[in-house]
């Protein structure tokens, strides 16, 4: 007797931390989120445009190719690429080249070299949580210029507890802060910058909002 209640707790959990998973607006089949841009004065600079794609389920692991559009103000595609989305007992994984969208030139292609890189989203999150950093090497192609760059995500913390509303809803999110430092490599020598940012994530839903110094993107509509 024992035995059988070990197994159908592990059931229930097993099924639970399943349907975290598949709660992510990333992880549902066919979907389309859209998320306007704005500069750091409040103007209207764009769009960013996801779609999900066929939903993989191997083991405890959920993933998805997420297509990444990004529109300018005048409804131009500026860029184009794919990210990888996973999620495995309840932890949500982003591909660190989504954060290229807070710091880099929006006309510039971004590519992972070498193995993917993952950005964790925990499902059990509270304030004074400290969350696991990320690092990655990329190519930023313009045209014919090929430039080594590498990506270096640190102090990610859990600082607060706010309620988010957009065009798109509402959540209880969690305000997670973070630090980003760049280093652009030009004929061998290494040009740093770094910046702070910020973003509000609503657990078993995904990433609402984010800000930066460049400016913010929030949600404005799922269909």
């Amino acid at each position: 007797m024992k035995h059988h209640l070990s197994f159908f707790l592990f059931l229930i959990s097993a099924l639970g931390i399943r349907a975290q998973c598949t709660s992510f607006y990333y992880l549902q089949a066919n979907k389309t989120i859209e998320m306007s841009m704005t500069n750091a004065r409040g103007k209207s600079t764009g769009k960013i445009i996801y779609q999900t794609g066929k939903i993989s389920s191997i083991g405890g692991s959920t993933s998805s190719m997420l297509k990444q559009e990004v529109f300018d103000e005048k409804g131009k595609l500026i860029q184009s690429s794919e990210n990888k989305i996973k999620c495995s007992g309840g932890v949500m994984m982003m591909d660190i080249k989504s954060f290229m969208n807070n710091s880099q030139d929006k006309e510039q292609k971004i590519e992972i070299k070498g193995e993917d890189v993952y950005i964790e989203y925990p499902s059990a999150l509270k304030e004074g949580t400290t969350l696991p950093d990320g690092k990655a090497s990329f190519n930023s192609i313009r045209g014919t210029v090929i430039t080594e760059m590498e990506m270096n995500i640190t102090d990610r913390k859990v600082i607060a507890k706010e309620n988010i509303t957009t065009a798109a809803g509402t959540w209880d999110c969690y305000k997670i802060t973070y630090s980003i430092q760049i280093k652009t490599f030009v004929g061998g020598i290494a040009i740093p910058m770094k910046f702070n940012a910020t973003e509000w994530f609503a657990p078993g839903f995904g990433v609402v909002k984010t800000a930066s110094r460049f400016g913010e993107t929030v949600i404005s509509s799922i269909k």
